[in-house]
């Protein structure tokens, strides 16, 4: 018994220490990237291809791969491992295999769903920034400024520090500025960050630098085709929204409508026809 006891303190504090360490990387994730380093190597953007770890999912939930490569695995077979004891020591030995089974496999895939909720999230973020920013951008290009000092006093003076679009554009900025290929440069913020808006603007600028049109143009009108599905995602919110608050409503009102008049008016009608019968 004591031995049992041991081995559940010991995999707790293993567990107090896992979430300490996705607490750390939380706070990190907070500040600015450093350095030029996406996180992502030349054989991992493809599209294709399978790995054990995660790394694409990684960055674009805004984590760095490498603060999570000795923690990610560690910590699926840490969870897989303490779910079931947590649940032994619940129910006692009248835990069932499947629970077990089914409580591990919770466990296991749990890393994975904060990875999927948190990669979420910030593209929500980036899709409702992308707009704003890239209308400062064309304000700052229509100041005479190269589109590198453009990107980055829009995302250092339009956004917050905290913004995960802020955070990128920076990125993009100190690229271009050590002279990468403006194209790959975009191609890589589209792909750092996994949203289908930033990556039709890689397309729309990688086209705009082989046939020299403006880029103020282009911009502006990617700037009006996504304010235009802003409003049809916030109109589309509402009305989800409007649906979702009708359904308490209809449990609070149906009851009241039943005592009100479903009960009275079956009342007059089993009046109404016991003075039938007893005319008959």
């Amino acid at each position: 018994m004591t031995s049992g006891w041991g081995l559940d303190l010991a995999l707790l504090a293993g567990l107090i220490f896992f979430l300490f360490g996705l607490f750390i990387l939380n706070r990190h994730s907070a500040t600015p990237f450093d350095g030029l380093s996406d996180g992502l190597s030349e054989a991992e953007t493809g599209k294709g291809g399978f790995s054990l770890f995660p790394r694409r999912l990684i960055r674009q939930a805004g984590i760095m791969p490498q603060q999570m490569l000795l923690l990610y695995w560690p910590g699926k077979l840490l969870l897989a491992i303490m779910s079931p004891l947590l649940l032994m020591e619940f129910l006692g030995p009248q835990a069932m295999g499947w629970t077990l089974m089914v409580s591990a496999t919770c466990g296991f895939f749990t890393p994975d769903v904060w990875l999927l909720r948190r990669r979420a999230a910030r593209r929500r973020r980036i899709k409702d920034s992308l707009s704003f920013l890239i209308d400062l951008i064309v304000a700052y290009l229509n100041a005479g400024q190269n589109l590198s000092q453009a990107f980055r006093q829009a995302a250092r003076y339009g956004l917050t520090p905290r913004n995960p679009l802020a955070k990128e554009v920076l990125l993009l900025a100190r690229e271009m500025d050590a002279g990468r290929d403006r194209k790959a440069a975009f191609s890589a913020l589209a792909e750092r960050t996994g949203v289908d808006d930033l990556h039709r603007l890689a397309a729309v600028m990688t086209v705009g630098f082989q046939v020299g049109s403006p880029i103020g143009q282009a911009l502006s009108s990617q700037a009006d085709m996504l304010r235009a599905k802003q409003v049809q995602r916030s109109t589309e919110l509402i009305n989800r929204m409007s649906m979702e608050a009708l359904f308490p409503m209809m449990l609070v009102c149906l009851p009241m409508f039943l005592v009100l008049v479903i009960f009275p008016a079956a009342v007059q009608f089993y009046e109404m026809f016991q003075w039938i019968r007893v005319m008959l």
